[in-house]
Formats: C-alpha cells, structure tokens, sequence
C-alpha cells in the first residue's frame, strides 16, 4: 500500500514536492511458527542466525527454542570445534546445542580431541618442528612423562663482567 503525501508550503506546488510513503503493516507470527521458520534458516548455517538474535527478542527467543537449536548446523562455521571450549565466546550457545541433542555439536564434543591432534600436526609438521627443537622434537623424559625443553635463543656473546655485547671479558674497559 502506497500513500501520497502532499508538502504543503505556502509556495507554488511542483511534482517535486510530491513524496511517496510507503505503510508496512506489522505481521503477528506464533512463537511456535516462527521457531520453524528460524529452524529452517538454522540449516543453512550459524552465521544466519547472527541477524535474528539482533532483531528483537522475538527473534532471539525464536532462536533459543529447542526446535532450532537441535537442527542449526554448526559445522558451516569455520570455527566450531573452537566453540567447546569454556573460554570462547559462542560457549553459551554450543551448551545450549548440547542440551537440545543437536547432532553437530555431539560430533563436536566426541571428535574435539581428536582435531586438536589433527591441528598439532597440520600447524607444526615435523620437518619445520625438527629444525628448532632437534630430532627427538625437543622432548625430554622425565618419571615417564614427556616435558618440552624450553627453546634456546642465540645471540651475542656478553662480556662475563658487565655484561656489555661490545666486547669480551678479555677487552672489558671497565677492570
């Protein structure tokens, strides 16, 4: 529906003074509708519902209701397996995945070891592990349990006396 709104200025009227307003009625949709549509948007990723948590709490609710909680895919984001973690900032979220049973999430508790591995591995391939740390990976035993050495920086030698990179203890201009 389109309105016409006429300015009204006490000089000669124009089609330039002439604005089109348009009327957008409010829809009313039930909770329970609303969470089936938002559930329908959740399947196509997380990153969707970023706009729905921001409309209103209309939408957030709609959100938070366990239909949509336990079909959002979460393995559309790049980053989920980081989400188990207590100290990440979509936690509250992933708990909330995990007590409505949503299956990504499940997946993302159950394998969250093994991709922390699998990152070790991609991050620090052995070839460039090898190079700072020698060829046992710079790890000693000790009681039965592996500690890493820390990495050992080399730089310039300093004078044993003040310690100064100039010179050595033999030229130390100070004794």
């Amino acid at each position: 529906m389109q309105k016409f709104t006429k300015i009204s200025n006490n000089e000669t009227s124009s089609a330039s003074d002439v604005k089109m307003v348009a009327a957008i009625q409010e829809v009313y949709l039930p909770a329970p509708l609303l969470a089936k549509i938002v559930s329908y948007v959740a399947e196509s990723g997380v990153d969707s519902l970023k706009s729905f948590v921001k409309a209103g709490p209309l939408f957030k609710a709609a959100v938070y209701s366990k239909e949509t909680l336990s079909c959002v895919r979460l393995d559309r984001s790049r980053y989920f397996m980081w989400w188990s973690m207590p100290h990440s900032i979509y936690y509250h979220f992933f708990t909330k995945c995990l007590e409505a049973n949503n299956p990504h999430a499940l997946t993302a508790v159950l394998y969250k070891r093994i991709a922390y591995e699998n990152l070790v591995v991609e991050c620090y391939r052995s070839s460039l592990w090898m190079e700072p740390y020698g060829e046992d990976g710079g790890w000693v035993q000790i009681d039965g349990a592996y500690w890493a050495q820390p990495r050992v920086r080399e730089s310039i030698p300093r004078c044993s006396r003040c310690k100064s990179r100039a010179h050595k203890r033999s030229n130390c201009p100070k004794y």
